[in-house]
């Protein structure tokens, strides 16, 4: 399985952060060693998670952090009145549920969007550990935080687009974040549905499943229900980086 070790100590197996292959993702590259293997002692590895199962429910006591190890999840929150809303996508060696730092409950749901395999951060033994040396604290917090408000400036970026530009901008984000984790970044297998892409971008299913077909008559992607080769990555990143339209835009 990706990323993970297996140390024998004590009798027992138990999982390193420091030669973990997705430690550069999941963790902060500025940490040093010292506080990387501060942290390995309290992680807990949790039983795998069916697809369609949750890691944590919008309300539930916040009670840990996550860090995804294998498969792909959705955090979604809904509002007062009902309305469902796609926060975003993880990918492996994200972290996932930093959006609840400084609540005591869970502000968002992560949903498996396909098996997942996932490292757990016990949220009350990081505080504990954080709190004897305030200066991984600081780093620890500072760090994330930049991680989570990253993503939250990538769709404020989303919404600023058209339906093809939207539709672009996502998988041109979404390569890159695979491609960090040794992936394609040019054959993607994306497992959440039209709806929930366009819960995201903020567009219609309908308008979704169009896009594609449009990108795919431009020739820029070639699409197999969820697999989609992109075929022009130049191209593809020129529609999201200009304000040229998909019918104006040439070789």
């Amino acid at each position: 399985m990706v990323g993970e070790l297996k140390v024998i100590q004590g009798g027992r197996e138990e999982r390193r952060c420091a030669q973990c292959s997705l430690r550069p993702i999941c963790l902060p590259e500025s940490l040093p060693d010292s506080y990387i293997h501060e942290i390995s002692k309290i992680i807990k590895t949790q039983p795998p998670v069916a697809k369609n199962g949750s890691l944590y429910r919008q309300g539930e006591a916040f009670a840990m952090v996550y860090a995804l190890r294998a498969g792909t999840v959705k955090n979604v929150s809904v509002s007062e009145d009902g309305i469902e809303y796609v926060n975003g996508f993880h990918f492996p060696g994200d972290l996932i549920g930093l959006e609840s730092l400084g609540h005591g409950s869970y502000t968002s749901s992560a949903i498996a969007l396909e098996r997942i395999s996932v490292c757990g951060v016990p949220i009350k033994q990081l505080e504990a550990l954080c709190s004897e040396d305030s200066r991984m604290m600081r780093r620890i917090f500072d760090e994330f935080g930049k991680e989570f408000s990253g993503g939250e400036v990538a769709r404020k970026r989303l919404l600023r687009h058209d339906a093809e530009e939207r539709l672009a901008d996502f998988l041109v984000e979404t390569a890159k974040r695979l491609e960090n984790t040794g992936r394609s970044s040019t054959d993607l297998y994306l497992s959440m549905s039209r709806r929930d892409i366009g819960r995201y971008i903020g567009l219609a299913p309908e308008t979704v499943s169009r896009s594609f077909t449009r990108l795919e008559d431009a020739g820029l992607l070639r699409v197999e229900g969820k697999r989609v080769q992109i075929l022009d990555p130049r191209r593809l990143l020129r529609l999201v980086e200009t304000t040229s339209s998909l019918r104006s835009l040439k070789d």
